[in-house]
């Protein structure tokens, strides 16, 4: 090696600090929006339903629009009002 050659900085990152930022971004977003956002198990209760019956239907593409912040699942609470209409059985009673 050259002795009289610049010598090159390398910056090491911790293995996390990417991801912590992005997730740090998408807290920032998801905290400033006007929207309500519901956990799974609270989803689930507001739609008298089980976690389970919810992580099947979302599996199974049967179930309200969600939002992925990172890993975590995240319900809007305007989607599962116009899921349970969309959805909704109206029976007419014939006279």
């Amino acid at each position: 090696m050259n002795s009289n050659a610049p010598a090159h900085r390398v910056s090491i990152k911790p293995f996390g600090s990417s991801v912590s930022h992005r997730r740090a971004l998408l807290l920032e977003i998801y905290r400033e929006t006007k929207e309500t956002y519901l956990k799974p198990r609270d989803a689930a209760q507001y739609l008298s339903s089980s976690v389970s019956t919810s992580a099947k239907r979302r599996m199974n593409k049967q179930g309200p629009n969600f939002v992925r912040l990172g890993r975590a699942i995240r319900y809007r609470q305007s989607e599962l009002d116009t899921w349970m209409s969309s959805s909704a059985a109206i029976r007419v009673a014939i006279l």
